[in-house]
């Protein structure tokens, strides 16, 4: 027997069924590239990826901004602290000159006598 009259077990020779496949495969090679399931899986892979990618630089950038306001409230923090400081600093010296003065007055009377 010939290739051609070769018959199946669904009743069909092995030529009707090579065109059948043959037909089939014109069909899906003239479908456009979104139609087909491959395409759509490295797109929807493609996607996932950058949506990720996104997120994750938006979650980045916004612990980098609260990162910088907690180091600015610090800083100002430290600024606060410091000119405070410097006032009693200040205060200090002035009173201790106060006392300085006011002793060596005591001092120079205390000489004269």
């Amino acid at each position: 027997m010939s290739n051609q009259t070769i018959e199946t077990k669904t009743g069909k020779s092995k030529l009707d069924l090579e065109r059948q496949k043959l037909v089939l495969e014109i069909e899906q090679m003239q479908k456009p590239w979104w139609k087909k399931p491959g395409s759509l899986a490295i797109i929807a892979t493609i996607v996932a990826a950058l949506t990720t990618a996104g997120v994750q630089l938006s979650t980045h950038y916004s612990s980098l901004k609260k990162e910088e306001k907690e180091k600015s409230e610090k800083i100002a923090n430290v600024v606060k602290t410091v000119g405070t400081s410097q006032e009693f600093l200040t205060e200090r010296e002035k009173s201790a000159s106060e006392e300085k003065e006011e002793l060596r007055h005591r001092l120079l009377e205390s000489v004269k006598e």
